[in-house]
Parts: C-alpha cells; sequence; structure tokens
C-alpha cells in the first residue's frame, strides 16, 4: 500500500490557462495539481510537492530535466509522480531513464510522469483522470519510468517508440 507519493511539478498544459485574447494557453505563475488533487480526487496518501519549474512543455530543456533528476535522487518517497506538458514528456522519460541507468546502484523509484491534452481548470479535461490514474496505478508498478496517459501506462524501458498523436490526442506507441 502506497503512503507516500512526491509529486514533482513542471508546468505544461495541466497548469495552465486559456487565453482568449490570444487564443492560446499560457502556464499558470501557481501550481493547481496538488489542491486539486487533495479536494478532488482525494486519495489517502501523503503528498509532498516540489514545484521545480512552470514552463510550457516546448520550453522544457536539460537543465530542468536534471533538476527534475536530482529531486528525484533526493526525494524520500520512493513513489514519484511528474506533471508535465505533453510536447516534450517523452523526452523527459527517455532523459530520465537514461540518468537512472548510469546510477551505481540504479534507485528503487517508481516514476510516473503524466500530462494532459487539456488544462486541469477546464471542463472538460483529461487531467483528472491522467492524475487519478497515475496515483491508483503507482502501487502496482514496479521500479521505472512510465508515462500514464489515457488510461495506459507505457514503460519507458520496454517501449519500442511512444508518441503524441495530435490528432486524436491520445499518446501511442508505435
Amino acid at each position: 500500500m502506497v503512503k507516500d507519493i512526491q509529486l514533482l511539478v513542471t508546468g505544461g498544459t495541466i497548469d495552465s490557462e486559456y487565453d482568449i485574447r490570444t487564443y492560446s494557453t499560457s502556464v499558470l505563475k501557481e501550481s493547481s495539481v496538488k489542491k486539486y488533487i487533495e479536494n478532488y480526487i482525494r486519495p489517502d496518501i501523503d503528498i509532498q510537492e516540489e514545484v521545480i519549474s512552470l514552463v510550457d512543455s516546448r520550453d522544457m530543456n536539460d537543465d530542468i530535466r536534471e533538476s527534475v533528476f536530482q529531486n528525484i535522487l533526493k526525494s524520500k518517497s520512493n513513489n514519484i509522480i511528474i506533471t508535465h506538458g505533453t510536447a516534450t514528456l517523452v523526452e523527459t522519460a527517455q532523459y530520465l531513464k537514461n540518468k537512472i541507468a548510469k546510477c551505481s546502484p540504479p534507485p528503487q523509484k517508481k516514476i510516473i510522469l503524466l500530462g494532459s491534452f487539456y488544462p486541469l481548470i477546464f471542463y472538460p479535461t483529461d487531467a483528472p483522470f491522467n492524475l487519478g490514474f497515475a496515483i491508483g496505478v503507482i502501487e502496482h508498478v514496479k521500479p521505472g519510468v512510465y508515462i500514464a496517459m489515457n488510461s495506459k501506462l507505457f514503460d519507458i524501458s520496454d517501449s519500442t517508440g511512444i508518441s503524441k498523436d495530435y490528432n486524436s490526442a491520445k499518446f501511442r506507441t508505435k
């Protein structure tokens, strides 16, 4: 039974709002994810939050990814959930998988990245489902790096290719 989760926030659509003046989304100045989890999903789990960045994932870079990796290593929890934008979600998951593979011994952490195609504050949105799915599935996986999107769990180590399908608004394997 999972007793704790380290929530690492990086931004992305899940933490965005829609600007009607520019017909675009922009990342919020403050994350709403932990508050949403506590108020609406309400798992019986201690959730510690660390906001690493609040950037559009197209602005994600290796400096931010390295900060995510360092926060994973220093976390007391072995259960890590990372919110992230969908545009570079796969790249960050692969980065983390490669960094963990170089550790000796590798940390025994369960790491699940997730995002959403619509902001958490929108209705309808896929964000609450993706959050709840990641929280629910984390106790059932072995240590490794995963992506939780659209009711699917993608294991980065087993995948031959995960990609974002813009037409269907889903993640798929090749």
